[in-house]
């Protein structure tokens, strides 16, 4: 098992060094939730493999009997991503994208609050105004677009 996983790290630094330099990263937040995104992939991926099991174990070449391989790398992925996640939680990433979006939402109002005063409505089109800019931020949310 150590030499097999020595080839495996002979092999990896090999490619690391074919795909040349790396990019800093400049959103740490988004590259964790594809990181958990690809640590889920990979739990979902070992489920998989082991729910097509007939066994959980197998008798070995000197007798005794092993758990399969597919196994201990579920329980893996299991655990990565309990910890993953768990420190996703703690540095409150959820927490930071919700007020993100928040305040990205608070920039738009503003801005269209700025527009329509620009635009000296008549009361009859102020009236509109509570219909139509709900209806036009729908569509952009539901990447409908809000053209006319």
């Amino acid at each position: 098992m150590a030499a097999e996983r020595q080839q495996v790290e002979v092999r990896a630094r090999r490619l690391l060094g074919e795909l040349g330099a790396f990019e800093p990263v400049t959103d740490p937040a988004g590259e964790l939730r594809r990181l958990a995104g690809e640590v889920l992939g990979m739990k979902d991926a070992a489920a998989r493999l082991v729910s097509a099991l007939e066994s959980p174990r197998y008798i070995g070449a000197n007798g005794t009997e092993q758990l399969r391989a597919e196994i201990v790398v579920y329980e893996r992925a299991l655990d990565r991503a309990v910890r993953l996640l768990g420190e996703m939680v703690k540095l409150g990433l959820e927490e930071r994208q919700v007020q993100l979006a928040e305040a990205h939402g608070a920039l738009v109002a503003q801005v269209i609050r700025a527009v329509l005063a620009d635009l000296q409505l008549t009361p009859e089109q102020q009236a509109r105004v509570p219909e139509v800019v709900p209806r036009h931020l729908r569509a952009i949310a539901s990447g409908e677009g809000g053209g006319t």
